[in-house]
């Protein structure tokens, strides 16, 4: 036999509400990706998540993202643009932007971009590059852009982010690719350029040429300088060579000499002669006392 269950109906009610509660906390949360922007709106303030999670108000609030990635844009001159020398030239460039991530940027963007598609984000961007892009180029030389792209591009970005950040938009980089002309001035100033850089290798290697050429001169002029000095140094010291060994050969011919005659017959008797010379010079007073003995023996006969 079944029984019958009474359940209170505040108790009903509570688990209505129960669910209600976790119905309305799982419809309202949301978590945003890093290169997502979600803008909540609705009741009170607009609230922005950058990869972060959050919470709305289902049915109240509603959600809208802006895509933060970085989006390439092509920029091409429509009609030739005149420069200040007034020769007609197209440009073509590329760029690349972004919706900014800075809470003011940001919130203008929020303002300006809310229900655009890519497509309609790009077409707007590259007319307000192109008219930026028109003005600088009208602002400079033919030569400048040629030679200098990189300061011209510099100048159309400078040129451009005070338009884009209306829009709230971020400039990460622009480049200008290609310039044209149908007069084919560019080509000629190549040509022109081709030439000046030829003239100036010749210049630059007849100049080489004649440095080696003055280089080698006084190398050789050195060196032979060194030469003559040597050679110089040389032959006076053989003069003085020659002398001293002039010198001792005469020194060495005179011993010899003298030698030669001490040991000759001629110089025997002279050195005898000499020898007996010296004997009487020593001896006159044997020679006188003898004499007078021998004259007084007949004194005495």
């Amino acid at each position: 036999m079944p029984s019958n269950i009474n359940i209170p109906v505040g108790a009903i009610i509570g688990i209505i509400a129960a669910a209600a509660a976790i119905t309305l906390l799982v419809l309202g949360y949301l978590k945003a990706p890093p290169d997502t922007a979600y803008i909540i709106s609705g009741l009170g303030k607009k609230r922005i998540l950058i990869g972060r999670a959050g919470w709305r108000v289902p049915f109240f609030e509603r959600v809208d993202k802006l895509s933060l990635r970085v989006m390439q844009v092509d920029v091409k001159t429509s009609e030739a643009v005149p420069t200040n020398e007034f020769i007609n030239v197209t440009v073509d460039g590329v760029a690349n932007i972004k919706i900014s991530s800075d809470p003011e940027l940001l919130k203008k963007a929020s303002e300006s971009l809310l229900g655009m598609s890519r497509q309609e984000l790009i077409s707007l961007v590259t007319q307000v590059l192109e008219g930026n892009m028109r003005e600088i180029v009208g602002s400079v030389g033919l030569k400048e852009m040629v030679q200098d792209r990189q300061g011209v591009a510099k100048k159309i970005t400078e040129n451009v982010v005070p338009d884009m950040q209306k829009l709230g938009i971020e400039v990460v980089n622009f480049n200008i690719q290609n310039f044209k002309d149908g007069a084919g001035t560019i080509e000629n100033m190549g040509i022109d350029n081709v030439e000046q850089i030829r003239k100036n290798a010749q210049i630059a290697k007849a100049n080489a040429q004649r440095d080696i050429a003055i280089a080698n001169a006084n190398a050789e002029q050195e060196a032979n300088a060194v030469k003559v000095q040597a050679e110089k140094q040389i032959a006076e010291q053989n003069a003085e060579l020659a002398v001293q060994q002039a010198d001792m050969k005469v020194r060495a011919d005179t011993k010899r000499a003298e030698a030669d005659a001490a040991y000759s017959p001629a110089g025997a008797a002279a050195q005898d002669h000499r020898g007996n010379q010296g004997q009487r010079r020593h001896s006159p007073a044997r020679e006188g006392g003898g004499a007078c003995r021998a004259g007084d023996r007949p004194s005495r006969a």
